[in-house]
Formats: structure tokens, C-alpha cells, sequence
């Protein structure tokens, strides 16, 4: 005992050691179990004592809550009495933790409780200190009474146990009366208890512990002279407590409470009411609530017009288990408090007169049917005249709870079921709001919900016929609300009737309905005849008068609004049949019935329309057996040819699921018939019908029959090759409808998108067919871009893969077209109508055009592809739409289009690309207006191109001449072009800067290699592409020449203006007619272009003359003789070349040499194109050419067009009989160059027949690899 002492003093007083200390205690008490008492008697005393520490509270918890003491304790009653009224009476301790261990230690003995022993009912006369069984239950019972001292969890731990001890002490004869009748009167009183959650308790309590029933009338003697002496043990305690005065309305004034408690909290719970006031930090104690009784309804209620209620079917059973226990005198003592609260405006008190009232009219105990007669029925019909709606859900479980069948399977006749049924039978007064109307069919129709057809008695079956005829006579009713409640009844009675009339057939129950005869036998038929006709009726009303714009009433003639109201109710009717688990039994009605859903679909009536909608979207998923599948396939076939599109496209959207639904089911002939249908349907008159048409084909393809799916493919395939086969030839008997040709692009677009993720063989032929119609006008082209988008999205992940089974042709087809078509639209939308007088052509793909296709030709070896395939595709016509370089432009091919365009200054202006025109310059001539182009050109030509200009430069270009080809020709193999850009740049130099030798000529000459690759390219500045080069290029150029012209600038200033002028000079000087000189920009801008054409277009022409006359001897035969014949005509005294008028000391410029450069400009082509812009709209040979729009004139075309130039390809200076005369700076260079070499020299190229590159212009790729050999000294 001292080991037990002092390990139970480790376990409460050292902290760190008491879990060991726990342990080892617990070992003692299992190995000496005498111990346990003692134990729990110290550990109880420390929850008593409100000083204990709150470790020594946590220690004593956790002794207490092992499986050894819990069991010792339904063995001695002391122990016992000690562990319950600890842990009631210990709220004193403010220490979270121990109120926390106290929780969970109740919680445990919750869990564990498994009755008490005998022994400890037993009294003991041995020990009178020892408590006693019935002083605990009094004890417990006073503390549960306490609810202001004791904590509601505490006083909720009170009555839980109390509960607990009632039930153990069953088992006990001596005591249980006298135990559950003062615990059954307790709990009676704490109905009105201010705690919410003790008043949920104790009517848990009072449902588990009422069972006797001695005044409920047995069902064998429903309507005898049933007695019932027999008393209940707890009628005495009870019937004193609800005799009080104003008890019920005291009790029913708390239990609305938890009605508020509820609506509050947004909760609403059929029974299971505990929820309404737990919350998390207490869930671990309101989790004992229960309830042995079963749930209700057995059935939930589909019709959302019963609405969430609040009934609380617990509270409804106490007040009927309570009249069962004690008789009438309790339904007497309830009246005034019923008549009270049902008048109440509170929803929450006509809530709880709900619930007792239906508790009371579900009771079935003697004296019910006087008390019925007396005020009972005049209440229900008070309930059933009030116009109040908010509480229609708590009476309508009311009404249903009534009426519920008695037993295991709710088959047994409740004593006032036919009352309650002849009461709400009973017609209204004319004058009551159409609500109470509407309540009163929900009524009805909860009433329906409760009955047992198989079961029905002829007044049952009499009921139904009754309210059958007043429902089909009120369906066209005024009220909205009311026809929506006429429908929904009518729902549940005709099930019900189908369900009696199916149970009788097969069974040989009693109860038969032989020799009655119903009013309206054939109600069925009625419905389905007459809904087809005002379907058709209001279809006709609708297209007749145009009630689009109409309200839902107004307008319409009373026939009319009568037949919409009628509808209104069918729909409301089927909405509530489908919606119910009895559909199966209505559904010959159900199917009869698709036609108007279907038809009604879109109305003028918006109404009538969205009942219509929701009727169809509960009807495409019933599943329809084979009696009715037959019909249904006939009513869909007949409607996917009605009049009305709206009509075929709502069609189609039921045969979607129709045919998912009853795949398996469907015979094949039954499919095909469907498939033939939807098929019919592509070519239909209204567009949505047609697409809608290819969308449900998509679907039936992916899982449809294998003979159907490939013959539909091959079907499409050859309709659409043969549309599009006719359309390339042009035939004129290939006319075919729009609404022909968006079927057969339709038909294709649903095999494409019936496999979104598979390649099957047949799949690319399809795919590119469709791409081929792009071009086609709208929809049809809006489908194909459809298509082709999804089914790129859908193959996008296995694309690396699936492309493998499409060739090079169907790729270009299927992603090129596209992208090519969606930039045409998008560059032409503005146009409008004038789209169809642009020339016929390709504007390539979105952003960049044509431009691959460009850049293509010119890097392949045949530059004229380019253009030809133009001609090829749209034949020679002389001007093509296309987009180039960024914009849409028009191509000019043939010789007079392209005069007309060059000639006419006042519709055209220069439009170079943004490349050109930021690379070099806004103030040079490509970039500026047309008048400031003149301006520049007015006074820059003398500077530049001038007579005394070029007489100043031809000695130095000569003497330049003159000694490069004499160190050439003492060097081995040349890149001969390379050499001569190199040569022509360090004369223009010179010309412009006076730099020769200079390292700025270096400089320049390395900015300028990258800026001429960007002149031609597309304005993409980022790094790797030539236009980022090019500006980098050009900015460096900007920053030379500038540096160079502040230079010059400060020396003139300086010094004065030298004798020796070079361009510059000339430049700084030159002012037009109003005195006005060129800016720095002007300047900088002009020699840039200057520049670039010396350090490209000269030196090209110079290397394709030369390279030409080598290859052609008889052309340099004659060539040398003319230079020859200059150089003997030359005076004795002249050193070299002078300018004189038209001749250069004999140097002839309309002779031999002359046309030698203008034959190699045409077949090399330096420049292919020039560009455009056009001023206005200009139309030529019958073509527009939109404002804005850029013209491109191709001379490379027209040189070599053989109809202009036989044999184009071939060099032949002698095409070229006359010449104009020209005196410009390159030109002069040329003139130079050739005659000299001409003299002295010959070329041998060690790769005669090298490829040529064609850009930025034509040359050799070995940039004419040759030797330079002189022959002669002159």
C-alpha cells in the first residue's frame, strides 16, 4: 500500500515523471484489482477539489480513463457514484488543458458505457454510508437541473447520464418504474429549458424512453370500441407536468427556438436537428445525441415546390408518443397552444404547430376521432385558408407525416388518413389568392407521395378519381404558381394510378377495382392527343402573327393564352415524372409527349419556351425500353423534317444523346434511318441546322456502327473531291448551292473531327480536301478554319509522330492554306465589296507574307519561279495580290502595266519597304514625298551628275583604272567581284569624301557590306536577322559621316573653302531657289545612298559586262574594235579621256559599249523591283489597286519575258537598236572600266559555270574566282 502511495503521488505531483509513474500504477491495479476503488476514489477527489493543480488534474484523467477503471466502475456502485459526480461538478477549474482531459475523459466513458451490473441496484443494509442507485439518479437529476451554476456543456454531461442511467436501470424491475418515471417527467421539463442543447437532448431522451403506448388503438381494431385500460408507468409523473398551466405554450415557445437557432445558421434538417447547434469546440459532446428511432420520410420528396423545411420529425414523434403514453388529455391540453402558435407570424412558431400537430394527428389513440370533429379538422382548415406561404414547407410535412403509413413497410392506414384526404378534397371558396390555391395542391400532392397504391382501398382509389378530373379541368388555371402545382400533382396521382392498375393485374390481393368505372378512364390519351394539337396550334400562332415581340399575355387571344397554359401544366407534368423514380410507368405517355418538348423549344412566349427546354433536358437522358423505342424513333424521324429549323436543330440536339443512350438497343435499321436523317440534315436551308447537323455526326461517328462510319467516309470524301474537282476546272455546270457545297465541307469536317486523336489511314486525304475549300466564301470557309484549328489542337501532342503520315503536298495544304486565306481576309476586310475586284493571287502566311516563297526562289537558282508561279496558278494576267516585305501589294509583270505605273507621279509615289527606308534614310530619295523627292533631285543633279561635275572626276577614275587592272593582272587568281566593289567604292569615296586611302574608306566599307544585305529584308530587328545588322550598320554610318561633315564644316569655317572641292563640299554649297541649303540629315542620307549604289551596283554591272563580252567573243570582238578605233582617233597630244558632249575623246556612248551595259542591266537585273505606292484607289486593266496598298514593278519579269526579249537568257547587245543618252557617275565608272580592259586585258574565270546567288544581288558564288591576264600595251 506504501509503494501504491507513493507511485500514485509521483503520478500527480512530479510532472516529469507522472506518464512512468502512470504506467507502473496501472500495473499494481491490474495485478491487485481491490486497489481500483481506493484509487478512484483519491483521483475523483482531485476533479472535486478546486485547488488541484492542473497537472495533477491531467494526471488523475488519464488513470481514470484506462479500460481498467472504467470496467471496475459498472461493478461498484460507490466508484461509480464518485467518477459521475466528478466529473459533473468540476467546471470550477479554469485551466484549458484540464477542462480539455475532463471532455475527453466523459467522451471515453461515453464510448465504453455498456450497461451497469446488477449488483449495483442491489440495496445494502451491511454499509449505510453506502449511496444508494435511485440518490444517485436524484442527485444527477437536480444537477441537470441546474442552468445558471453548472456550464451548459457540464449540465448537457448531466442529462446525457441521466439518460444513460435510465436505460441501464431496465434491467431492474424494482427500480426502472419509479426511475424512468421521475427521468421521463425531467426530461418533459427540460423541453422548456432555456439551453438549446438540453432541449435537443431531452427530446431525444423522451423518443427513446416513451415506448409503452397503452392508449394507441391496435390496427385490428382501427374503428372498434377499443378500451385501453391499461395505464402507463410514467402517465402519473407527466400528466401533472403538462396540466400546468401554459405548459404546452411554454414548451412549444422553446422548441421554436431551435427553428431560429436553424434558419440562422442557414442549416435545415429533417430529423437530424443536432446540427443546427454544435460547433467545432463542442462537437465531441453534442456528439452523443441520438436517436433509435427510424428516419423520415422513408422516401425523400423530389418536388422542390415542398421546399427545405425545417419539420423536425423527432419533435413531431414526442408529441405522438406522448398522446400514446397518456391518453387524450394531452391533445386536449395542446389545443389552445396549437390554435396559438398556428396563428402565428413567426416562422418558426408555425413551425413547431407543425410538428405537434402532426404528432397528434398521427397518434391514433382513442377519442382522436371526436377530437377530429371538434376542432382538429376546423385547424387544418384554417391552415389550408391562411394566406401566409413562408411556413407552406413545415405544413406540407405536416399533412405528409400524417398521412404516413403505419409499420415496418408503411402500409398500415394511419386512423385519419381518409379525414385529412376528404378535408383537402374539399373545393375552395371562389374567393381565396391563387397561393392558397397553389398550397393546396402541394398538400395534395404530399398526400399522394405517402399512399400505397398496390395497398389502395376503394376510397383511396375513389380520391385519386375524384381529384383527377379536377386536375385535368384546371390545367389552363390563371396562376402560374398554381398550374405548376396542378402539374406536379397530377404527376404523382397518375403514377400512382399506374402503379394500383400494374399491382392489381399481377397479384391476387383484395381491394379489387372490377365494377368501378373511372371518370376519366382515358386520361392518358387525352393528354398526349390534346398537347400534339396545341403544340401545332401555338407553332402556327407564332409564325401567323409574329409574336416575337409580344409579352406573355398580351396579344394573345383567350384561346390562345388558354392553350400556352395548358402546355405550361404538361411540362410542369413531365418535368416532375421525370424527375420522380416513377417515370417508367408514364413513359408511353412520356414519349407520346416528345413531340411538343421538342417543337416548343423556341416560342414567343419565354415562358412556355424555358418549361419546354427543361423538359427536354430531363427527357434526352431517359433511357426508353422497347416497347416505346419503336414510337420514339418514328416521333424524332417526323420531326427532324418539320418546318420550323428551330424545330430540326432541337431535333438533332435529342438524337445525340437518343442514340448514345440506346446504341445497344437500336436495331440497324433503326440506326441507319437516324443516320440517314442527320445526313439529310447537312445540306439543310439554315445554316445552324447544318452545322449542328455535322457536330451530332461527329459524335455518332466516333462510336457508331463500323459499316455506317466507313460507308459515311467514303460517302464525304468523294462528294467533297467532286465539288472541288469541278470548282478547279472551272466547269460552268458546277454551279453548286452554298448550302450543297457547306454540306459535303461539313460531312468532311465531322469524319476530321470524329477521331481528335488518331491517325487513321484515311484521315489525311480527308484533312487536306478540307483545307482545299479555305477559299471558299463564308461559312463555309468559317467551318474549315474550324475544323483544321481542332484538329490540329487535338493532334498537337503526337503531331511529331502522326505527320509522318501526310506527304509534303498535304502538309502545305492543310497548315499553309490556312494561315494564307486568314491573311487575305484579314488585309481585305476593309475593303468590303471592293475585295472582288483586287487581280487574283497568294498573300502567303500571317506577318510574313509571300516572303518565304520570295526568298525561296531567289536562294534556289531561279529567281523567275517567284513570279511564275503566279502565272502558272492564275494565269498571265499582269498583276497578282501578294504581301511583301510587310504589306499587301499588287505585282506588275507585263511591260505596259509597268510603264503606265512608272509614268503616272500623280497616283503613284515611291514605297520602299520600311527596311530600305529606315536603313537608308528618311531624307533620302526613296523615303521622302514626292515634292521634296523633286526638290532633292533639282539640286543635287548638277553636284552630283553634272556635265563640270563629272569632268572634274574622270581623270582620277581613269588613272584609278588604269593602275588597278595593272596590279591585278600581276596577281594570281582574283575574286574579281570583290576586287571591283572594292575599286568602284574607293572612287566614289574619293568623289564624295577626298578620302582616298584614308582609313575611313576601310571603315565605311565594312558598315556598308552589312547594311546593303538588310536593304531587302523584312524590318525584324532582332539579333541573327540581316535587318538588326543593317541598323547596327547604319548607325555606325551615321556617326563616320557625321564626323567627317562637323570636320569639313570646321575647316571651312577655319581656312575658307579649299580649291579642290570634292561632293561634300559641293553638297554643303548647293541651295535651291529659295536660298534654302541642306541640312546635316540631307547630306548624310544622300551620301549614304550615293555610297551604297558605288559600292554595289557599280561594281555588280562592271563584273557581269565583262564576265558577258569574255563569254561571248564576237560580241568582244567588236567591242575591242570600237575601243581600238577611239584610241587611233585620238589626238597625239591627249593623254587620256576628256568629256566632251556626247563623247569621252571618242568615247562613244551610243555605240558597242554602250548597249553591252544596257544588255547586261537586262539580264542580270541589279534592281528586279521597284517600288510603289499607291496615292488613291486606281483601277487598271480592270483591277483595283487599293489606296494604301504597295505596287511592286518587276522588272526582272519583263526582262525575261520572251514575248518582249526573244530568248531572254541569252546576251545579245544588238537587241538594243537605239539607246538614251545618259551621263550619271556610275554609268561613267562602267564606261571607263571597259574600255580599258577592253584594250589590254582578258578575264579567265577558273569556274565559268558556278551557281549564282540572287541576293541581296546576282553574282557568282565565288564571287567570280578568274585570273586578270593583260594581252597588249597601248
Amino acid at each position: 500500500m506504501r509503494l501504491l502511495n507513493y507511485i500514485f503521488f509521483l503520478n500527480l505531483v512530479i510532472k516529469l515523471v507522472f506518464r512512468l509513474a502512470g504506467k507502473s500504477l496501472l500495473k499494481i491495479l491490474k495485478r491487485w484489482p481491490f486497489m481500483i476503488s481506493k484509487c478512484v476514489l483519491a483521483l475523483t477527489e482531485n476533479l472535486f477539489n478546486p485547488d488541484a493543480s492542473e497537472h495533477i488534474v491531467l494526471g488523475s484523467c488519464s488513470i481514470l480513463a484506462t479500460q481498467t477503471v472504467l470496467k471496475h466502475l459498472t461493478t461498484d456502485l460507490k466508484s461509480f457514484s464518485a467518477f459521475l459526480l466528478s466529473i459533473l461538478t468540476s467546471s470550477h477549474h479554469e485551466s484549458l488543458k484540464a477542462q480539455k482531459a475532463i471532455n475527453e475523459l466523459f467522451v471515453k466513458y461515453n464510448i465504453h458505457f455498456a450497461g451497469l451490473s446488477r449488483s449495483v441496484f442491489r440495496k445494502s443494509g451491511n454499509h449505510l454510508d453506502e449511496p444508494q442507485f435511485s440518490d444517485l439518479v436524484s442527485q444527477i437529476a437536480s444537477l441537470s437541473f441546474d442552468t445558471s451554476g453548472l456550464h451548459w456543456r457540464y449540465n448537457l454531461m448531466a442529462n446525457r447520464v441521466l439518460l444513460l442511467l435510465t436505460m441501464a436501470s431496465r434491467s431492474d424491475p424494482d427500480t426502472s418504474s419509479k426511475i424512468l418515471s421521475q427521468t421521463t417527467g425531467h426530461f418533459l421539463q427540460n423541453l422548456k429549458s432555456p439551453l438549446p442543447q438540453t432541449r435537443i437532448l431531452a427530446s431525444s431522451a423522451l423518443n427513446t424512453l416513451l415506448k409503452e403506448s397503452p392508449y394507441k388503438i391496435p390496427e385490428h381494431d382501427l374503428f372498434g370500441d377499443f378500451e385501453g385500460n391499461i395505464k402507463s408507468s410514467v402517465e402519473g409523473s407527466m400528466s401533472q407536468i403538462f396540466q400546468e398551466e401554459g405548459f404546452f405554450s411554454e414548451t412549444l415557445n422553446s422548441l421554436s427556438h431551435v427553428h431560429v437557432t436553424t434558419d440562422t445558421d442557414g442549416n435545415s434538417s429533417r430529423g437530424n436537428h443536432a446540427a443546427s447547434i454544435q460547433n467545432l469546440a463542442d462537437k465531441s459532446i453534442t456528439l452523443f445525441y441520438f436517436d433509435f428511432s427510424t428516419s423520415w420520410p422513408h422516401t425523400p420528396s423530389w418536388i422542390s415546390m415542398h421546399g427545405n423545411n425545417t419539420f423536425f420529425s423527432n419533435f413531431a414523434r414526442i408529441f405522438k408518443r406522448l398522446i400514446q403514453e397518456c391518453g387524450m388529455p394531452v391533445v386536449s391540453a395542446l389545443q389552445r397552444a396549437l390554435e396559438e402558435f398556428s396563428d402565428a407570424k413567426e416562422r418558426s412558431k408555425q413551425c413547431v404547430a407543425a410538428e405537434a400537430l402532426a404528432g397528434v394527428l398521427h397518434s391514433d389513440v382513442k377519442g382522436l376521432l371526436g377530437a377530429w370533429d371538434s376542432w382538429i379538422m376546423i385547424q387544418l382548415q384554417k391552415i389550408i385558408l391562411a394566406p401566409s406561404v413562408e411556413s407552406i414547407p413545415e405544413w406540407t410535412a405536416c399533412i405528409r407525416y400524417a398521412v404516413t403509413g403505419k409499420g415496418k413497410r408503411g402500409t398500415k392506414v394511419p386512423l385519419l388518413r381518409q379525414k385529412i384526404m376528404n378535408c383537402l378534397l374539399t373545393p375552395l371558396p371562389q374567393t381565396v389568392a391563387t397561393n392558397v390555391v397553389a398550397k393546396r395542391y402541394i398538400f395534395l400532392s404530399a398526400v399522394l407521395i405517402e399512399l400505397s397504391p398496390p395497398r389502395m382501398p376503394m376510397a383511396e382509389i375513389q380520391f385519386h378519381d375524384c381529384l383527377l378530373v379536377e386536375l385535368l379541368d384546371n390545367m389552363s388555371h390563371s396562376s402560374a404558381q398554381v398550374r405548376e402545382a396542378i402539374g406536379v400533382t397530377l404527376s404523382v396521382l397518375c403514377s400512382n394510378l399506374r402503379l394500383s392498375t400494374f399491382t392489381r393485374n399481377h397479384s391476387d390481393e383484395v381491394g379489387s377495382t372490377e365494377g368501378y368505372t373511372f371518370k376519366r378512364e382515358n386520361w392518358d390519351q387525352l393528354l398526349t392527343h390534346k398537347a400534339s394539337e396545341l403544340a401545332a396550334n401555338i407553332q402556327n400562332a407564332g409564325q401567323a402573327n409574329s409574336l416575337e415581340s409580344v409579352s406573355r399575355d398580351s396579344g394573345l387571344s383567350d384561346s390562345e393564352s388558354q392553350d400556352v397554359k395548358w402546355m405550361e401544366t404538361i411540362f410542369h407534368f413531365i418535368i416532375s415524372s421525370l424527375k420522380s423514380g416513377r417515370s417508367s410507368l408514364l413513359l408511353n405517355v412520356i414519349v407520346d409527349l416528345i413531340q411538343p418538348v421538342i417543337a416548343l423549344q423556341e416560342t414567343s412566349n419565354k415562358d412556355l419556351s424555358t418549361l419546354a427546354k427543361a423538359s427536354f433536358e430531363l427527357l434526352k437522358w431517359r433511357i426508353l425500353p422497347e416497347p416505346h423505342l419503336q414510337k420514339a424513333v418514328s416521333v424524332l424521324l417526323s420531326l427532324a423534317t418539320d418546318g420550323n429549323w428551330r424545330t430540326r436543330y432541337a431535333t438533332l440536339t435529342y438524337l445525340r444523346s437518343f442514340m448514345y443512350r440506346h446504341f445497344f438497343v437500336l436495331s440497324r435499321d433503326e440506326k441507319q434511318e437516324i443516320w440517314k436523317s442527320t445526313e439529310k440534315l447537312l445540306t439543310d436551308s439554315q445554316v445552324e441546322v447544318r452545322e449542328h447537323a455535322a457536330g451530332v455526326l461527329a459524335g455518332l461517328l466516333k462510336g457508331g456502327d463500323e459499316d455506317l462510319v466507313g460507308e459515311f467516309h467514303s460517302k464525304a470524301f468523294a462528294e467533297a473531291f467532286s465539288i472541288q474537282k469541278k470548282a478547279r476546272k472551272r466547269v460552268p455546270s458546277s454551279n453548286h448551292s452554298i448550302a450543297l457545297t457547306h454540306g459535303a465541307v461539313l460531312a468532311l469536317a465531322a469524319s476530321v473531327l470524329s477521331v481528335p486523336y488518331d491517325m487513321p489511314s484515311w484521315l489525311p486525304e480527308h484533312v487536306t480536301l478540307l483545307a482545299r475549300f479555305i477559299g471558299e466564301p463564308s461559312p463555309i470557309r468559317s467551318t474549315v478554319m474550324k475544323a483544321v484549328a481542332e484538329f490540329r489542337r487535338t493532334h498537337a501532342d503526337t503531331w511529331s509522330i502522326q505527320k509522318d503520315s501526310f506527304n509534303e503536298e498535304q502538309l502545305e495544304v492543310v497548315y499553309m492554306r490556312l494561315l494564307k486565306k486568314a491573311n487575305e481576309w484579314y488585309n481585305e476586310r476593309s475593303l468590303g465589296d471592293k475585295r472582288f475586284l483586287l487581280p487574283p493571287g497568294d498573300m502567303g502566311l500571317p506577318i510574313f507574307g509571300n516572303m518565304f516563297s520570295f526568298l525561296r526562289a531567289f536562294k534556289s537558282g531561279n529567281p523567275d519561279r517567284f513570279i511564275s508561279n503566279f502565272v502558272k496558278r492564275f494565269n498571265r494576267i499582269g498583276m497578282y495580290k501578294a504581301y511583301m516585305f510587310g504589306s499587301p501589294t499588287i505585282l506588275i509583270t507585263t511591260p505596259e502595266t509597268c510603264r503606265q505605273v512608272l509614268m503616272d507621279e500623280e497616283r503613284f509615289k515611291p514605297g520602299w519597304p520600311k527596311a530600305a527606308n529606315e536603313l537608308m534614310g528618311r531624307k533620302s530619295f526613296i523615303a521622302i514625298p514626292y515634292e521634296e523627292h523633286k526638290r532633292l533631285r533639282r539640286i543635287t543633279a548638277a553636284p552630283v551628275n553634272g556635265h563640270e561635275a563629272l569632268s572634274v572626276y574622270l581623270t582620277y577614275i581613269e588613272e584609278t583604272v588604269v593602275s588597278t587592272l595593272d596590279k591585278w593582272s600581276h596577281m594570281w587568281e582574283i575574286e574579281f567581284l570583290t576586287h571591283l566593289r572594292k575599286l568602284t567604292f574607293r572612287i566614289i569615296t574619293y568623289i564624295f569624301l577626298s578620302s582616298e586611302g584614308n582609313p575611313v574608306v576601310e571603315a565605311l566599307e565594312k558598315e556598308y557590306t552589312h547594311l546593303n544585305y538588310g536593304v531587302r529584308a523584312m524590318a525584324i530587328n532582332y539579333p541573327g536577322f540581316a535587318y538588326y545588322k543593317a541598323l547596327k550598320a547604319r548607325k555606325k554610318l551615321v556617326v563616320i559621316l557625321q564626323t567627317v561633315l562637323d570636320e569639313r564644316r570646321e575647316k571651312r569655317a577655319r581656312l575658307g573653302e579649299s580649291p579642290k572641292k570634292d561632293m561634300m563640299d559641293n553638297l554643303i554649297n548647293v541651295e535651291d531657289e529659295n536660298g534654302i541649303k541642306l541640312t546635316d540629315e540631307d547630306i548624310i542620307d544622300i551620301l549614304i545612298m550615293y555610297l551604297n549604289a558605288g559600292h554595289e551596283s557599280s561594281g555588280h554591272i562592271t563584273m557581269w559586262a565583262t564576265a558577258f563580252l569574255q563569254a561571248n567573243p564576237e560580241c568582244f570582238k567588236k567591242a575591242k574594235a570600237e575601243q581600238e578605233e577611239i584610241v587611233r582617233n585620238r589626238s597625239p597630244t591627249q593623254k587620256g579621256l576628256t568629256l566632251k558632249g556626247n563623247s569621252a575623246n571618242g568615247l562613244s556612248f551610243s555605240g558597242m559599249q554602250h548597249t553591252v551595259v544596257d544588255e547586261t542591266l537586262r539580264v542580270v537585273s541589279i534592281s528586279s523591283v521597284v517600288f510603289r505606292e499607291a496615292l488613291t484607289d486606281i483601277k487598271m486593266n480592270g483591277y483595283l489597286i487599293p489606296k494604301g496598298w504597295k505596287v511592286q514593278v518587276w522588272f526582272r519579269t519583263v526582262h525575261m519575258d520572251p514575248e518582249v526579249y526573244p530568248n531572254p537568257k541569252e546576251f545579245n547587245p544588238s537587241r538594243w537598236d537605239s539607246v538614251m543618252p545618259w551621263n550619271d557617275l556610275a554609268k561613267l565608272e562602267i564606261m571607263i572600266f571597259l574600255h580599258h580592259f577592253l584594250l589590254n586585258y582578258q578575264l579567265e574565270r577558273t569556274n565559268p559555270d558556278c551557281k549564282l546567288m540572287y541576293l541581296p544581288h546576282p553574282r557568282p558564288k565565288d564571287n567570280c574566282l578568274a585570273r586578270v591576264r593583260r594581252v597588249s600595251v597601248l
